[in-house]
């Protein structure tokens, strides 16, 4: 009888398992308790995330007004206007105090620059400048709108 294989078996093809073969053990242990301490690890780490943000974000708010009280006066008394915009405009536009508002809304690109040549009148739009300032008002201006 050496001349006779093996006969194949319903849904065997000569190749390696597939995955879902190899972890078909794997499908019979039970979930809840795994699904659960997994569950707990992952809500730690939450946890431990969240105190480290309000702690980051006191600390923030603490140097804010301690060095730059006068400057952050004035944006604060704006209806959604919030810590993390008033730490970004102190931030990344530190010449607020010495322009004029137009320059201000031309240095963080939120001024429409028309872009016209000769006959052509093309569309306003807003572009350049300080990005990550006009996102962060962009998103102040969209809280007004909930």
């Amino acid at each position: 009888m050496a001349g006779y294989r093996a006969q194949p078996q319903p849904g065997d093809h000569g190749h390696a398992p597939s995955p879902t073969d190899r972890h078909a053990c794997r499908r019979a242990q039970p979930v809840g308790s795994v699904a659960a301490a997994t569950r707990q690890s992952i809500d730690t780490i939450i946890e431990a995330l969240t105190k480290e943000l309000d702690r980051i974000g006191s600390d923030m708010a603490r140097h804010v007004q301690a060095n730059f009280a006068d400057l952050s006066a004035l944006p604060d008394s704006a209806k959604g206007v919030g810590t993390t915009t008033i730490s970004t405009l102190i931030r990344e536009v530190p010449e607020l105090g010495s322009l004029s508002r137009r320059e201000v809304g031309a240095l963080i690109g939120a001024a429409q620059i028309n872009r016209d040549s000769g006959h052509m009148r093309g569309k306003r739009t807003i572009f350049g400048g300080r990005s990550s300032v006009r996102h962060v008002l962009y998103m102040a201006g969209r809280s007004l709108q909930a």
